[in-house]
């Protein structure tokens, strides 16, 4: 390996190591802090334990021997002469536990400040990552801009919640009694659904076979829900798919609704209520239930605990 490669090695490893160093500087000045805080208080401690008592009784003694000299001596010392050697003695007083504490003053006032730092650096990341977020955003939404131009309401409500059309055979009768194959199609999810997209129907128990009922029945379960947010002033998404007959998932077990206060009514990031979502494109077209199912698209708040 000649010099120059050395270099540029040597150059990319300190780059990467600095960078590594950048990227946990939260973390690390969030150490350093408490470990701090904890080590300020160990030196106090000690300072307390090995100095304080001998300055007291020292500042004791002088102030003492100052009364003695004043009540010995009442026509020599002017008030004036009083006030300044007092002064004297709790200036050197002050001294004496300024020194003492001084270690555990200076690394105290460090250790506050790493964490301060840290507070910093999150800060800084936070308004960084909202604009990345914004931008993201504004660029979804010129994209399903552009879907709609192209294919539709119903194609870029499909595409956003990861649902497609598939076709099946199922089992007709006919007027005669006679049984026969047909196609049919019907909705179902590309993969996993998208976030908290989930299809009501045949599969789900709370199922029946007519669409006034299943839309009654869904109708009447969002309005119940919204009862129990005003009662509780909080739900979590897994409530709410247990209800409707969907099993849990992980995240249900964070995220979901806190009723705003009339103060938050001007907070525009959440609703503060629920809805099931059932007032999609899919749903008003009638395409969702033709293909056999219902589209719910909880509008979930967020994570309950960073709302409440």
């Amino acid at each position: 390996m000649n010099i120059e490669t050395l270099k540029l090695t040597l150059g990319r490893s300190f780059g990467k190591a600095n960078l590594q160093l950048q990227k946990h500087s939260p973390e690390i000045l969030l150490g350093v802090g408490i470990i701090g805080g904890i080590v300020t208080t160990g030196l106090a401690i000690k300072a307390t334990y090995d100095g304080a008592r001998d300055i007291l009784d020292d500042h004791q003694d002088k102030i003492e021997k100052i009364d003695e000299a004043i009540l010995e001596n009442d026509h020599v010392y002017t008030d004036q002469d009083i006030l300044k050697s007092k002064v004297i003695v709790y200036t050197q007083t002050s001294l004496q536990f300024a020194k003492l504490y001084g270690p555990s003053v200076g690394l105290g006032v460090l250790s506050i400040a790493a964490i301060l730092s840290s507070h910093g650096v999150m800060a800084n990341r936070q308004v960084s990552l909202a604009a990345a977020y914004n931008l993201v955003v504004n660029g979804f939404k010129s994209y399903r801009d552009r879907v709609v131009e192209e294919f539709g309401l119903e194609k870029d409500e499909m595409f956003r919640l990861g649902l497609r059309e598939e076709e099946y055979k199922d089992t007709e009768t006919d007027e005669e009694g006679k049984t026969k194959k047909v196609k049919k199609t019907r909705l179902v999810f590309t993969s996993d659904p998208t976030m908290y997209t989930r299809l009501f129907d045949a599969s789900n128990p709370n199922w029946k076979n007519d669409v006034l009922l299943n839309m009654a029945w869904l109708e009447g379960q969002q309005r119940w829900f919204n009862d129990k947010l005003i009662i509780r002033g909080y739900l979590f998404l897994n409530e709410v798919y247990e209800d409707l007959g969907f099993p849990s998932v992980p995240e249900g077990q964070l995220v979901g609704w806190v009723l705003r206060t009339p103060e938050e009514m001007k907070d525009e990031r959440r609703d503060g209520y629920i809805s099931l979502g059932m007032d999609n494109d899919l749903n008003k077209s009638g395409l969702a239930y033709e293909r056999g199912g219902i589209v719910l698209n909880p509008n979930v708040d967020g994570v309950v605990y960073d709302l409440i």
